[in-house]
């Protein structure tokens, strides 16, 4: 977040200062700098003279980042497969040449967009406009800053204004809390449904005209004799510093119900199966609409236990190779990644400790990057911990670590 002031010298280095702070004095000034970066080139006088320039209210500007702050903040990289930004209005202003679609690559900044909003009132209630567009912003892709300023916005010393160079150390614990190992039950149940629509839209797709009537590609669950179909879905949660250990797999037993009034209605009971440590298994009825209004593919409103909540759905490949797909729910204030496991018969045929992402205990660079330093030799013995090898990308060092106690045979 930045606030910044111009103080005019010399048309030169007004122009030369014009960074990208300035909309935030353009927010609380009223004024177009870059008119007035013209106006100064052309030869003409400024605008205004200092004693005419209103102050009012206040801003803040928050840039989106493809980062990862619980890994020191290393930039990532990779295709941007959905961005959904805030609304922009008088008070709300989103700078960016990113969208669905684009990719952020290792020869630029990693920055995707700049989010600035003013107040005519006060910090406090600037503030708390910026939580809130921060709270609708939507990325799939590269992991980003955004819970991080999210919790950074709401922090009560933030808030208060007690901010120096050592605010994040200071209050680690509260800007970067225990990464839970079980996604709430709503979460499960609407990615579940999600997942499940997607096929059968995706199956809908391929049918030609002809087939219409297909059974394959119909929402419920037909079979001879009147039995309901269920289907087992298992998620782990995504770790957010993609380092912690992978919690054990979350299984969702869902049953096609019926079709409402409405094509766009269906209903399913959801039976969630209990970790070891937990009690019974719960079961839930789900009423679904499917997002009409948007036209889009990947928006519902679910009514779990007679609470409605518009849920936003984004499935996308795994590059790691942890999983076999990841699920991203947005869902109210929240957004929970999900990863759905492998299935039993290819972990069999690859082996447990085949190169699949976390599971090979493979050292895998984020990025393209260049290597800086090689931390071991062959015959050195590593303990789990200790480093291996240094890379640099956007002017970035990260230094890789051993998971596991090693003995190198080789480096080249």
């Amino acid at each position: 977040m930045h606030g910044t002031v111009h103080i005019r010298f010399d048309w030169r280095l007004l122009l030369h200062g014009n960074e990208y702070q300035h909309p935030i004095t353009e927010m609380i000034t009223g004024q177009d700098l870059v008119q007035w970066q013209l106006e100064i080139a052309s030869g003409n006088p400024i605008p205004l003279p200092q004693s005419q320039i209103p102050c009012i209210g206040h801003a803040f500007e928050a840039r989106i980042y493809a980062e990862n702050p619980r890994r020191n903040f290393l930039p990532d990289v990779g295709p941007l497969i959905h961005v959904k930004t805030p609304k922009e209005s008088k008070s709300v202003r989103v700078e960016t040449g990113a969208e669905s679609g684009d990719e952020i690559s290792v020869y630029y900044d990693p920055m995707i967009a700049k989010l600035v909003v003013h107040s005519p009132k006060d910090r406090t209630s600037a503030l708390t406009l910026l939580h809130k567009k921060l709270e609708e912003y939507q990325v799939v892709g590269p992991s980003t800053n955004i819970e991080f300023l999210k919790s950074l916005s709401s922090h009560p010393a933030f808030i208060a204004g007690e901010v120096e160079t050592g605010f994040i150390e200071k209050h680690n614990e509260q800007l970067f809390p225990p990464l839970s190992d079980r996604p709430p039950e709503e979460t499960l149940i609407n990615a579940t449904i999600c997942s499940a629509l997607q096929e059968i839209k995706a199956r809908q797709r391929r049918a030609s005209a002809g087939q219409a009537n297909n059974p394959w590609d119909t929402l419920h669950g037909w079979r001879l004799g009147g039995q309901k179909i269920s289907r087992q879905y298992e998620f782990n949660m995504v770790p957010a510093d993609s380092l912690s250990p992978m919690s054990p797999p979350c299984s969702v037993n869902l049953g096609f119900s019926g079709v409402g009034n409405s094509s766009r209605t269906v209903d399913f009971d959801i039976n969630l199966a209990p970790l070891e440590s937990e009690g019974n298994e719960s079961s839930h009825q789900v009423k679904t609409y499917l997002d009409t209004a948007s036209n889009s593919d990947n928006t519902i409103t679910s009514i779990v236990n007679g609470k409605r909540d518009v849920v936003v759905h984004v499935a996308q490949g795994d590059h790691s190779g942890a999983f076999s797909k990841r699920h991203h729910v947005f869902s109210g204030d929240t957004v929970t990644s999900l990863g759905i496991p492998w299935p039993r018969w290819i972990k069999d045929s690859k082996g447990e400790e085949s190169d699949m992402g976390l599971a090979g205990n493979a050292v895998q660079a984020v990025m393209p990057s260049k290597v800086i330093k090689v931390m071991v030799a062959p015959g050195d013995k590593v303990k789990a911990g200790d480093g291996l090898i240094v890379l640099e990308a956007m002017k970035t060092e990260a230094s890789h670590h051993s998971a596991i106690r090693i003995c190198s045979r080789r480096v080249s």
